[in-house]
């Protein structure tokens, strides 16, 4: 395995899903992104200072795509973590405890004061649209949703750009400069996550309003890994939507 983008204060993620009904959706590909970081960090554990192992879960309900968020209903039953995800931990002597679970109804209310903190520096590139606050950049083209106008918010909610950021601001906050994230992102995981370009958005926003962070994110398509550390995988035309 090779190892060697894997530095010092680095946190390693994977097996992302959605909790809906007080159920996990689980599939092979969600588990075997969580089999691989597992791996990584316990082949990198001894020799990598600050080395931390995690797990993203959508307990919102709102799964983002190209265009727009679906909403299911969530069950606010207090999350464990499935069966085989313990299973597999065991079986690589790695303690449950050492696991770091990210909640993204959390990223979601820490995007919301992420932006209050933007906006009393009077960041230039965020401005208040017909929809919603928005991250707008003339000079490469590039407008990313912020938040969505609701009735109870005059700021909006979050939309999913901005939690993302906040989740990898989060893990900044936590000590780790580093960022490797394995995600499953092949056809049969939509309701997981729809496609590598709204994690991207997040990852774009992140390293704008923090350059020192080094976010490394693997995308699994079952049959070919994409990552976004060899190519470029910000395509601007694809960020003109939420």
């Amino acid at each position: 395995m090779n190892t060697d983008f894997v530095l010092d204060n680095t946190i390693i993620t994977g097996g992302h899903f959605v909790v809906t009904d007080g159920l996990e959706n689980l599939n092979q590909g969600t588990i075997s992104s969580f089999i691989d970081a597992v791996d990584l960090f316990v082949n990198c554990r001894n020799e990598n200072k600050n080395l931390g192992l995690g797990l993203l879960i959508n307990d919102i309900g709102s799964t983002c795509s190209a265009q727009n968020c679906s909403i299911a209903q969530v069950s606010n039953a207090t999350f464990e973590l499935p069966e085989i995800y313990k299973q597999i931990l065991l079986d690589r002597g790695v303690e449950i405890e050492k696991l770091e679970i990210y909640s993204e109804k959390y990223c979601r209310n820490r995007g919301k004061r992420l932006l209050n903190k933007q906006l009393k520096m009077q960041n230039d590139y965020i401005r208040e649209g017909a929809e919603g606050y928005i991250y707008q950049d003339d000079v490469n083209d590039v407008t990313l949703m912020l938040t969505r106008r609701s009735t109870n918010d005059p700021k909006g909610t979050p939309a999913c750009p901005l939690i993302m950021c906040a989740y990898y601001l989060e893990q900044l906050k936590q000590g780790y400069v580093h960022s490797v994230n394995y995600y499953y992102v092949a056809d049969d995981n939509e309701m997981n996550i729809p496609n590598h370009h709204v994690i991207e958005k997040g990852v774009f926003l992140a390293k704008s309003f923090c350059s020192e962070l080094d976010i490394k994110n693997i995308y699994m398509f079952g049959h070919k890994t994409l990552t976004n550390f060899n190519t470029n995988l910000f395509k601007k035309e694809q960020y003109l939507c939420v």
